[in-house]
């Protein structure tokens, strides 16, 4: 087994408003797909400042598998 010596440095923290209750799609033929939608956000830290605007947003598919992707 390898030991690897590493530093984590704090760079920034991120955090946002998502609009609720997210979009279920529903049934897809991989899944079930649910989206997510940014309403904005603040990211703050030692090395990047900044605000996110209300656009963009993720997604999430729940495999019939039982996976996530």
């Amino acid at each position: 087994m390898f030991h690897y010596e590493y530093q984590l440095e704090h760079i920034f923290s991120f955090g946002v408003a998502l609009e609720s209750p997210p979009e279920a799609i529903g049934p897809v033929a991989e899944g079930i797909r649910v989206n997510f939608y940014c309403q904005g956000g603040e990211v703050t830290g030692p090395k990047l400042q900044g605000r996110c605007r209300s656009v963009g947003g993720d997604w999430l598919t729940i495999r019939t598998d039982g996976g996530d992707s």
